[in-house]
């Protein structure tokens, strides 16, 4: 049975005008009474008339831009099949992406991307932004609501969405600590550009010595790119004996092709689970993996843009993180994509 007005206002223990006044964004209604409204609405599968409804209301067609760190870097694959997948619900009523794809980690780009957010008009910005003054005084001047996704940057926003990165890369060390005969530790990193990388591998580091502080730890960033990572990876491996190598971000195609090359007995810890990393674990080519579920990311943050354009809606929690999980060979792989 079709879930109707009445019924939302009977579970809500309000009357149907305040359920009315909520769903069409008029004043009257305290904070706790309308988010209890939303949240019964949406459980109760209203989500569809609340939407078209706020949009005949508001006369508005609205637009999401979104600027994203995506090219060459298989991961953000299940990110934006999240967004388009969100954006679905409500094409039809006229809200629509603007996708702003970006590679690597240039200043000046993102901040070219974000300006051409602001020039098509866009309503909502959910960014991965780059951890540089110019992007945070670039984005503290922007006059839309923002939802910072995979990446946070201490800037006025609604919300971050992505993982717990020192977690993850605890998780990342917990697996590495259950290894024998590990002395020496390499970890490829992408950039130190960007808040989450820089917590994977604190957090990383700091599990680690906390078991043991003897171990020798080498760094190298490869920019999410898989012809700089092979590159670095290569070059340390012809001077230095590394027993373990953990790939905490992009470009693991190329630096696992660094290791075959090498011909030695290095074993691998990776991130996510893109089609190359879960067919590596299947032949034992990866140990492990640290997974954090790009695509309920992708969803979760236009759904938030959205619920903010149609209904003012501001998230209790400005920090949603998505549990990360370790993921070996015998474990089960759902890919997205």
């Amino acid at each position: 049975m079709k879930t109707t007005m009445k019924d939302i206002a009977k579970l809500a223990g309000v009357s149907q005008g305040t359920v009315d006044r909520v769903f069409n964004n008029r004043s009257g209604v305290n904070k706790e009474t309308k988010e209890l409204v939303l949240k019964i609405a949406k459980e109760n599968n209203y989500q569809f008339n609340m939407y078209a409804r706020a949009l005949v209301n508001t006369n508005k067609n609205y637009k999401i831009g979104v600027v994203i760190n995506s090219i060459g870097n298989d991961f953000f694959v299940n990110i934006i099949k999240g967004m388009k997948d969100s954006i679905k619900t409500y094409e039809q009523n006229g809200l629509s992406l603007n996708i702003i794809e970006l590679k690597g980690y240039d200043v000046e780009e993102q901040i070219k991307a974000i300006e051409k957010i602001e020039y098509n008009k866009c309503d909502a910005l959910v960014i991965t932004p780059i951890d540089d003054p110019k992007i945070k005084e670039q984005l503290t001047e922007l006059n839309i609501p923002i939802v910072t996704i995979n990446n946070d940057l201490d800037v006025e926003k609604l919300a971050f969405v992505g993982c717990d990165y020192w977690n993850n890369g605890e998780l990342a060390a917990d697996t590495a600590l259950f290894l024998k005969n590990i002395q020496s530790i390499l970890i490829v990193t992408g950039s130190n550009k960007m808040s989450g990388h820089r917590l994977r591998v604190e957090g990383f580091i700091s599990r680690i010595n906390e078991n043991f502080n003897e171990k020798s730890i080498n760094i190298i960033e490869g920019q999410d790119d898989d012809i700089e990572t092979y590159k670095k990876v290569r070059d340390l491996l012809s001077t230095k004996s590394i027993d373990l190598i953990y790939f905490a971000a992009g470009g693991i195609i190329g630096g696992l092709r660094a290791v075959k090359e090498s011909n030695k007995e290095i074993k691998i810890i990776t991130v996510d689970e893109t089609p190359y990393v879960v067919s590596e674990i299947k032949k034992n080519n990866i140990i492990a993996t640290i997974s954090q579920q790009p695509y309920l990311q992708g969803k979760k943050a236009i759904e938030l843009a959205v619920q903010h354009c149609l209904f003012k809606s501001i998230p209790e929690d400005k920090n949603i993180f998505l549990t990360s999980n370790i993921k070996l060979s015998s474990s089960n792989f759902n890919l997205e994509v």
